[in-house]
């Protein structure tokens, strides 16, 4: 029998695993379990989409004077719902032939700049409103070179145009640059182009895009990942949509204030866009060439009359496509898409083609 001052010593007890700080042989089998269920489901939803949504290749890269541009002698299918088209970026990063700079001797030269419905990713190349017009100019001047260059870009508002006419169309010594507008570049100005620009006072003035180590190798794992994964370019879709919906949220609110149905802007949109124009026409006369706009399309007879305008003030000639468009049989746009089908492009470039022809003549000795 024990004695009355005895303690018996406590009974060890095994450990069931669950009351101290786990093990690290433990540790490293949960990181690496969660790693593979990342992993895993990241796969699962690239499959996924390329199964039920699949996404339109993205081949363009970093550059510092438009922040990105199409990717030199890049080949790849664009498929979208309603199409699937091959496509051929030149040496130059442009939608278009192979070209040289060298203007031949007595040649006349076009530069087109703009977005989507400029670079035209839609169509075959020879359907394009760039080739389309070059055929129809021709006729206009049997006797000499003629060619009409696409630099246009998707993406591009009208600061990105102007970037893009000093660092590349300039180059090509254009007699004409042709700048194809539509409505979202109201839009663009205060989005994309914002990275390129600085404005002072009443101007906007160019700025390269400058990125340090950290960034470019952050931009270059990004550039990787548009070109080889589809659940990234749709997840970067759906984030670029909700943006620009919020903008044209905005823009019909402020319609509905206004007692119109139209799209409106506000001042500062309006402001940057004037800006823009401005130093798109004055890169164009510093390559040598007047400025055309061309209207694709528009947010209401209150834009255009409002484009219209400033135009006039600009003195840059002006060119609605808005109605020849809306009046054509068509269908001249695809549905879901919404950018022109080739009919489309065949009818812009039938209404470009004589004005184009005018003012190159003009511009004859």
């Amino acid at each position: 029998m024990a004695s009355a001052g005895h303690r018996s010593k406590p009974v060890a007890r095994r450990s069931s695993g669950t009351g101290g700080p786990p093990s690290p042989t433990r540790r490293r089998s949960t990181f690496f379990l969660a790693a593979v269920s990342c992993v895993a489901a990241a796969a699962l939803f690239e499959l996924g989409v390329r199964w039920l949504e699949p996404q339109p290749e993205s081949r363009y890269r970093y550059s510092p004077a438009t922040y990105f541009e199409p990717t030199p002698g890049a080949r790849y299918v664009y498929r979208r719902q309603e199409f699937s088209v091959p496509i051929q970026i030149n040496d130059f990063g442009m939608r278009d032939l192979p070209r040289r700079l060298e203007k031949p001797p007595g040649g006349l030269r076009v530069a087109l700049v703009g977005d989507s419905f400029a670079e035209a990713l839609q169509v075959p190349l020879d359907s394009t409103v760039a080739r389309l017009l070059e055929e129809r100019l021709h006729a206009c001047f049997p006797a000499r070179p003629l060619e009409v260059l696409n630099f246009g870009v998707s993406g591009f508002g009208a600061a990105c145009c102007a970037a893009r006419t000093k660092h590349l169309a300039a180059r090509f010594h254009p007699d004409l640059a042709l700048y194809l507008f539509v409505a979202n570049d109201l839009l663009d100005v205060v989005g994309n182009d914002a990275r390129i620009y600085v404005v002072e006072g009443d101007s906007m003035r160019l700025r390269p895009v400058v990125l340090g180590p950290l960034r470019r190798s952050a931009r270059w794992l990004t550039d990787l990942a548009k070109a080889h994964l589809q659940a990234y370019r749709f997840l970067r879709f759906r984030q670029q949509h909700r943006a620009e919906s919020s903008r044209v949220a905005a823009a019909q609110e402020r319609g509905v204030t206004g007692g119109t149905t139209e799209l409106l802007l506000d001042e500062l949109q309006w402001r940057r866009f004037c800006q823009a124009l401005a130093l798109l026409r004055q890169e164009a006369a510093a390559a040598g060439a007047p400025l055309l706009l061309a209207q694709a399309t528009t947010f209401g007879p209150q834009m255009s009359a409002r484009l219209a305008g400033l135009c006039d003030a600009l003195g840059i000639p002006y060119l609605d496509l808005v109605g020849v468009l809306a009046a054509d049989p068509g269908p001249v746009s695809f549905r879901i898409d919404g950018h022109w089908r080739a009919r489309g492009h065949w009818v812009a470039a039938s209404a470009l083609a004589p004005v184009v022809c005018d003012m190159l003549k003009a511009r004859e000795p």
